[in-house]
């Protein structure tokens, strides 16, 4: 495991729930976007944020695809899934 990796591990706040696919998927997505002031909650309800930045919104991710459009392109599919209604402010 890379430095990046752990560090990154222990900036996140986990939440019990996740599968280990989702758990990853988020740590690749703030790994790749940086400490976001946001909250996301995914379809259990459950949520995830950086502790070294307050969340000012709070985003609700519906469905997996969503989640793995975020990690390869974030800009254009939270655009794409907004317009589709699969995210949610």
């Amino acid at each position: 495991m890379s430095p990046a990796n752990v560090i990154l591990r222990n900036r996140i706040r986990e939440t019990q729930g996740y599968t280990r696919v989702e758990r990853w998927s988020l740590q690749q997505l703030f790994k790749s976007l940086g400490p976001l002031p946001m909250r996301l909650i995914l379809k259990h309800g459950e949520e995830i944020s950086s502790p070294g930045a307050p969340p000012v919104a709070t985003v609700s991710i519906r469905d997996h695809r969503t989640l793995a459009e975020l990690m390869i392109d974030a800009e254009i599919a939270f655009a794409e899934a907004y317009a589709e209604g699969r995210i949610e402010e």
